[in-house]
């Protein structure tokens, strides 16, 4: 795993997931305990299940992944949209990628729940961020003894820096 091998000549840190980055944060975490000092988790879950928008985004992917797709699923990550090079960048951003890469992260996360292993972090300083507008992923799926609710949709970290600087700064603090 390219973060675990990244991460194996670097301090003591905290780590950040978003979206499909969830996940992997998580099982990051896992692998490397001694290594991570918080986490700040943020518009996902532990797994996908009752997520039925995957198999959606997964048929739209194969079937439309060109720019007018992009677009609608920019603006579905915001309940705000972003102007300037913020917009520029999450419209541009998918074709840099390869479609069935995409398809193969999404599908590889339907088939992992990871509630069943989130106990084995439970002394890890863990803060869960969620966007009151997300309609990726509702709130229900934030289940989390730290929860911040931010007025946000799907991309808190971009919709409202500030509140998120905040919970990052908080977590770490937890931590130290």
């Amino acid at each position: 795993m390219r973060i675990i091998a990244t991460l194996a000549d670097q301090p003591r840190g905290g780590l950040v997931g978003h979206s499909l980055g969830t996940p992997l944060a998580v099982l990051t975490a896992l692998q490397m305990k001694a290594r991570v000092a918080a986490l700040v988790l943020s518009n996902s879950g532990a797994n996908t299940c009752g997520h039925g928008d995957a198999d959606r985004l997964v048929k739209c992917i194969r079937t439309d992944w060109d720019p007018p797709f992009w677009d609608a699923f920019v603006a579905r990550c915001f309940h705000r949209l972003p102007q300037g090079a913020l917009l520029d960048a999450a419209r541009t951003y998918p074709s840099r990628l390869e479609r069935e890469a995409v398809i193969d992260v999404i599908r590889s996360q339907q088939a992992r729940d990871l509630l069943p292993m989130l106990g084995a972090l439970a002394d890890v300083p863990c803060a869960v961020v969620h966007g009151e507008h997300d309609v990726a992923r509702t709130l229900a799926d934030a289940i989390a003894s730290r929860l911040h609710v931010l007025d946000t949709g799907h991309t808190s970290c971009a919709e409202d820096p500030a509140a998120f600087a905040a919970i990052l700064t908080e977590t770490a603090a937890r931590a130290a």
